[in-house]
């Protein structure tokens, strides 16, 4: 279906009044046109500013939207009425990737209530003090300043208590956590996730790689690496991203915060105990697909490199989506890039992951976002 950026029925689709056979054709058109997704978005825009105009809150949904989205899960899941979700179920739909406008839902209980209007102005109610703020802007200034190059030496161990942090700011004091409490490679590692790209072995140890676009950067790559140590004992583990220096315009380790002390850290070699296991995650800008090599040793025999290619006719994995949705989430309670990732771009993401066999876990994250967004629009 060949659509143009001035076509009528974009605004349609925006607000749900296409049927489904022609909303799913719309979202395949959508998706492999960087201009139509483009005129979705300020089409999108447009309609939140309309809303904000004639007094409506940002989560409040026209009612021919709540409309042709009840309509279009009934006819998806065959029901006279809306199932809630119920895990280990087969996935029937996944969102268009990287962001699609609503047209089609896998549930609606979750659903319903993320059809965000961007807003602007304060950020909301935050836990902490000025000493907090100061401490924080401080080592986030050393942390740029180390990490903005274009080789980095990945640590090989993280915790997983940011997450719980967050939640308790959000859902027992209803705030937005203080900005140094959000430390993204935790959250990562709150949760079983893979990088399917490719995986190295080497001495018994493993590298699992994937790549995938950016969803609030054009020219960006999110690279997830999945580091695994031995079952049976500890090893030294020794991991460098290094940058393809024709392509690469700059990079960056998400999360880590830098200490002042170390903020010369090199590539060295660190202790990796039996049977564990860390994702990182890092953010690349480069202006062709060759992105770099990983560069690594186990027990200081060096290892053959690892290509790090993003290949944009592939569809990220369902764990590359939700760890994608996990860093937006992590920079956007931090504040950072406010005009790249945003209300809208966040809960679109969420919307983007949601499928009926999604494990709890993974569910409840969805609804901490929605929590999130809703505290800091208060």
């Amino acid at each position: 279906m060949k659509i143009e950026q001035d076509d009528p029925r974009l605004t349609a689709y925006v607000l749900g009044e296409l049927s489904p056979k022609e909303a799913k054709q719309f979202d395949h058109a959508i998706a492999g046109d960087p201009a139509l997704k483009l005129a979705v978005k300020e089409i999108e825009r447009s309609q939140a500013e309309l809303l904000k105009f004639f007094g409506k809150k940002s989560d409040t949904l026209l009612p021919r939207q709540r409309s042709a989205i009840m309509q279009t899960a009934r006819e998806v899941s065959g029901l006279d009425k809306i199932a809630a979700i119920k895990p280990h179920r087969k996935v029937f739909h996944i969102w268009t990737w990287p962001l699609a406008a609503a047209a089609v839902v896998t549930t609606t209980l979750f659903i319903v209530t993320m059809i965000p209007a961007p807003e602007t102005g304060d950020s909301g109610k935050r836990v902490g003090n000025g000493a907090d703020k100061v401490k924080f802007d401080e080592r986030v200034a050393v942390e740029q300043q180390g990490q903005n190059r274009k080789n980095i030496g990945l640590p090989v161990v993280a915790g997983n208590k940011s997450l719980s942090q967050i939640t308790r700011s959000i859902r027992e004091i209803g705030n937005l956590p203080v900005r140094h409490e959000v430390r993204i490679e935790e959250m990562l590692n709150a949760f079983p996730l893979d990088a399917k790209g490719s995986v190295a072995l080497w001495k018994g140890a493993s590298l699992g790689s994937e790549v995938v676009e950016c969803p609030w950067s054009p020219s960006g790559s999110l690279v997830f690496v999945k580091i695994r140590g031995l079952r049976d004992r500890s090893i030294k583990l020794s991991v460098e991203f290094k940058s393809n220096e024709d392509s690469v315009i700059s990079s960056r380790l998400l999360g880590y915060e830098i200490e002042p002390d170390t903020s010369d850290r090199k590539s060295m070699p660190q202790e990796l105990l039996a049977g564990q296991e860390t994702l990182v995650a890092i953010l690349v800008e480069a202006k062709t697909p060759e992105i770099g090599q990983l560069i690594w040793s186990v027990d200081g025999v060096a290892a053959p490199a690892v290509e790090l290619v993003r290949d944009k006719e592939k569809e990220a994995s369902t764990d590359g989506r939700f760890a994608s949705l996990i860093c937006g989430f992590g920079l956007w309670l931090r504040q950072e890039n406010p005009g790249m990732i945003d209300d809208s771009l966040i809960l679109g993401l969420a919307r983007e992951v949601a499928a009926e066999s999604m494990v709890p876990d993974r569910y409840d994250f969805l609804e901490l976002v929605d929590q999130a967004v809703k505290a800091k629009n208060r």
